[in-house]
């Protein structure tokens, strides 16, 4: 009987399993790598490829008939193909051939991704870098497409398995994604002690502004997409924000959570975990007063909590008391707050700096601390590249008009 098995074992193992996808014969062997199921193959139809961006599903490009790609062959699922820096869903729809003289070994490219192209329209991919050169594909209007060179007016990509390009006019280049930072919010009739502090929003202020962001098509991502955008690792679209608070204080549920919710935002209230409360106390506007864990709770899963620090929060002789600390005070800090709020998020995974202040050793204490990326206050976007240790934000203050909204986040 076991000479039996071993015989068997031995017949199956020699064994291809043709099956009638697209006319492909794949491989039964499930210990096939990924390079070794690749298969070269001619579309004979529009083929519509869809991926996830920016957590939805979409139509993201169009290859057209008589144009070679690598699939990715898979056993009972959709086949894929390369999209940026990973797939894309070929359409049930698409119909493609053999192809001839082709090899299953798709070619590879070394080149590291330098950066992002946003197409406001659809954009043509080239076989060469030429207008007169075969088209191969369409990118779908508003995406941000990762590109490895840019050369003479042309981008190189990289697409189905090939390198392709497009012509720069066709395309801007990205300007990265705004973090927007808060702190606290009060009715004007009840903001008696903060009305000159730049860092109090009003109500009324807050809902206006995210009214025009939602008005002008933007949509809010986490920074955990904040990380994969500078990793190069999802496809995301083009009007993109995060949205953070600083601090944790009670007024972001009181306020700001009820207007996120109508409309559909996602937040991260970056907290000081020392001062997260147990107890609810009566709503003094007049004091600061911090959330409650209970409440922390409510807000989940459209508010993430991430760490700004346990006991670093203070200032002596009005500087930062953290740039005073040595590496090992920080250190032990930072690995407290982990501690803390892992109760409530298991992936407290970003910092943001203490009165948005820095230096190089709370840098290497945030890396060491296992922190993935840190804020600072510096006004600016966060782009493909950046120090992810020094990351920007962009402070919408309640006196900007929409026209300086608009231009922040066009900057």
């Amino acid at each position: 009987m076991q000479r039996f098995h071993s015989l068997l074992r031995l017949v199956l193992g020699c064994c291809f399993l043709t099956i009638p996808l697209f006319g492909l014969a794949i491989s039964s062997d499930d210990t096939l790598t990924k390079t070794e199921i690749k298969q070269a193959v001619i579309t004979q139809t529009h083929c519509l490829l869809s991926a996830v961006v920016s957590g939805k599903q979409q139509v993201v490009a169009e290859i057209l008939p008589g144009q070679s790609v690598w699939l990715n062959g898979v056993l009972k699922v959709q086949n894929s193909t390369q999209f940026g820096q990973g797939t894309a869903m070929l359409a049930p729809s698409c119909h493609v051939g053999a192809a001839p003289g082709k090899s299953n070994a798709m070619p590879e490219e070394h080149a590291p991704m330098q950066g992002y192209l946003v197409t406001a329209d659809n954009v043509r991919l080239y076989a060469d870098s030429r207008r007169d050169s075969a088209v191969v594909a369409e990118l779908k209007p508003h995406l941000r497409y990762p590109f490895v060179a840019e050369q003479d007016g042309w981008y190189k990509v990289r697409f189905g398995g090939k390198t392709l390009f497009i012509a720069a006019p066709d395309v801007e280049k990205d300007r990265g994604i705004a973090v927007l930072t808060y702190h606290h919010l009060l009715k004007n009739a009840e903001n008696r002690y903060f009305r000159q502090t730049s860092t109090t929003t009003s109500v009324t202020a807050f809902e206006q502004q995210m009214a025009l962001l939602k008005q002008q098509g933007y949509r809010t991502i986490s920074l955990y997409d904040i990380e994969n955008y500078l990793n190069g690792s999802a496809h995301f679209s083009d009007k993109l924000i995060s949205i953070t608070f600083d601090d944790g204080l009670e007024s972001v549920y009181r306020y700001a959570f009820p207007i996120l919710k109508k409309y559909h935002f996602n937040a991260t209230i970056f907290v000081i975990s020392s001062r997260m409360k147990y107890t609810l106390a009566p709503w003094d506007p007049n004091q600061l007063q911090f959330i409650t864990r209970a409440q922390y709770q409510q807000m989940q899963p459209l508010v993430d909590l991430q760490s700004h620090t346990h006991f670093l929060h203070r200032l002596l002789k009005k500087q930062p008391i953290m740039l005073r600390r040595s590496l090992h005070n920080m250190l032990v800090d930072f690995q407290r707050s982990i501690q803390v709020l892992h109760e409530f998020n298991p992936q407290v995974r970003y910092l943001a700096y203490p009165y948005g202040s820095y230096t190089s050793l709370a840098k290497k204490a945030a890396e060491q601390a296992g922190f993935q990326l840190a804020f600072s206050t510096q006004i600016g976007k966060v782009n493909f590249g950046d120090d992810r240790y020094q990351l920007k934000r962009i402070y919408l203050l309640k006196e900007d008009n929409p026209q300086q909204i608009l231009q922040k986040l066009a900057q």
